[in-house]
């Protein structure tokens, strides 16, 4: 890259920050906090306050209670990372939505470091440009669904150790990659194939030096190091078995095509979702079409096969072990592991496949330009086909911010949420039972742990259940809190009924005539009501 590009990149990576910002804001602003984005802020509070651990999932040292996992496949890394930023600002939406942002830019400065290692730092600095090459990425920054920011960034960082070590023979990348390909397992099990994608190719690549590692005394060493990330994990399910995890994932039930087709499907879906602005649709529940076939990864997989063709053309071969070499042949182990796994269908599954995707394209492109360097033209011919591609992906990301910003969040991501949240630090409700899917959670970390909550949306709405739901109502501070979805494009049918299911039961108390039975209720202007119910 020429030093007269370094500005135009320079303008791209500050509009691409910039819109990773706006993308942030409009969510904040129109969306509510929901129960899957939270997944792991439960646990903070609870660590912070000392309280609503889940006993199966925690340990205590030294009479401090801590969170050994946030689910059966789900680790707490992140748990412990937000404590303190929640001890530091509170829960409030501003400052969950904006720690994602803060950990999205550690993540693509996790991948700059790690593309260092192979290109230099100007073609490195291209990753910076990811919110306008990849729309899907920008909107699902804000939510971190999945969660996937953390266990990107710590891929991206065993990669970057990785390729470092090649070139250094230095211990401390070594222990560096293999701690944080750990780390990146015990985040979320999910993770499997990738992290052992990288873990049997980094071993090829690494073989000499790893075996000398492995071989003195240090190798035992070097191998505790590595597990202590999955130490809790370990705990966990020396506990509970594996039930947990079966039951949560399905994994035995899931479908299983043939390898071929599932890969075939597979390589389909990653090319339809990195342009398809998913949380548009996702958070809003309409309908919108503003997506397309992402020019990145079309360009970007036609470029790594042509790296890849090159390689291994007769009389051009290069050494195996060659460095260059390493993240193009990493990307495709990493899919052919991904797509043996069964159940990873999801659209932030998919994310898992991005650091290596990203690194991959962009080494691969450095090492073209490289080859033919003597083609003047080419350098040019490819700022210019860099430029075009980001272009057509930040038409996308910012059609699809724009949707969001008109349309607002509804049923689950229903702002009026946080009018719930008033209504009740004003009433002095120090206890509530959520009658409808994500509502106790969230209320638990906005409040910071003042609102204790017990989930009873999952639970039985049937006359035989209705005493004891009645009697919660007896215990001091203590207000049911229910809320009715409005019938959108992708809630409707049984989904619906099931959602609806906890505020059926609370009209139908009200509907009773109890004297002492009071309600509140608040509806948003797309028609998602909430209603609070109490005794006098």
């Amino acid at each position: 890259m020429t030093k007269g590009a370094l500005l135009p990149l320079l303008l791209g990576v500050v509009f691409g920050i910039g819109m990773l910002a706006r993308s942030t804001f409009v969510q904040t602003e129109h969306v509510a906090v929901y129960h899957d984005e939270l997944w792991n802020l439960p646990a903070a509070v609870g660590l912070l306050e000392q309280d609503r651990l889940v006993p199966e999932q925690e340990v205590r040292v030294f009479g401090l209670r801590l969170p050994l996992v946030t689910g059966p496949y789900q680790g707490a890394i992140k748990s412990y990372l937000a404590a303190p930023v929640l001890a530091l600002f509170g829960g409030a939406p501003w400052v969950l939505r904006g720690g994602n942002l803060g950990l999205a830019i550690v993540y693509l400065l996790s991948l700059f470091w790690a593309l260092r290692a192979a290109t230099g730092p100007r073609v490195a600095a291209a990753v910076f440009l990811l919110p306008l090459l990849d729309p899907n990425f920008l909107l699902f920054v804000p939510t971190d669904q999945g969660p996937f920011l953390l266990q990107n960034t710590l891929l991206a960082v065993a990669i970057g150790a990785v390729l470092r070590a090649y070139a250094s023979r230095q211990r401390g990348h070594l222990l560096l990659a293999m701690v944080a390909a750990s780390a990146a397992l015990a985040d979320k099990l999910t993770g499997a194939p990738c992290v052992a994608a990288l873990m049997v190719t980094a071993a090829w690549w690494l073989w000499p030096a790893l075996r000398h590692e492995l071989g003195s005394r240090r190798g035992a060493a070097l191998a505790a190091l590595t597990a202590l990330p999955l130490l809790p994990t370990a705990i966990y399910f020396a506990r509970n078995g594996l039930g947990p995890l079966r039951q949560m994932t399905g994994i035995e039930s899931a479908a299983t095509a043939p390898y071929l087709q599932r890969w075939w499907e597979n390589a389909r879906e990653l090319v339809r979702q990195v342009g398809d602005p998913y949380m548009a649709r996702a958070l809003t529940e309409t309908r919108f079409d503003g997506g397309g076939l992402s020019w990145f990864v079309v360009v970007g997989l036609l470029v790594w096969g042509a790296a890849l063709v090159l390689a291994a053309w007769p009389g051009r071969r290069e050494p195996a072990r060659e460095r260059g070499l390493f993240l193009p042949l990493l990307l495709l182990v990493t899919f052919c592991a991904f797509t043996a796994v069964p159940g990873l269908q999801r659209p932030w599954h998919f994310l898992m496949l991005q650091p290596v995707l990203v690194l991959a394209v962009f080494a691969s492109a450095d090492r073209l330009l490289r080859r033919f360097a003597a083609l003047r033209l080419l350098r040019p011919i490819a700022a210019l086909v860099l430029v075009a591609v980001a272009g057509q992906g930040a038409w996308i990301g910012l059609r699809a911010t724009q949707h969001l910003a008109g349309n607002r969040g509804v049923n689950l991501g229903s702002t009026s949420l946080y009018d719930v949240l008033e209504f009740l630090h004003g009433r002095g409700c120090s206890r509530v039972v959520g009658l409808s899917y994500s509502i106790a959670n969230p209320l638990y970390v906005l409040s910071m742990g003042r609102i204790e909550p017990i989930d009873a949306a999952f639970g039985d709405f049937s006359a035989a259940a209705t005493p004891a739901l009645l009697q919660q109502l007896q215990v001091s501070g203590t207000c049911l809190v229910h809320r009715r979805c409005c019938a959108t494009a992708q809630t409707k049918g049984e989904h619906l009924a099931w959602l609806n299911a906890g505020s059926d039961w609370a009209q139908a108390q009200l509907a009773l005539g109890d004297p002492g039975l009071k309600h509140w209720e608040v509806t948003d202007p797309r028609g998602t009501s909430f209603g609070v119910l109490w005794r006098e």
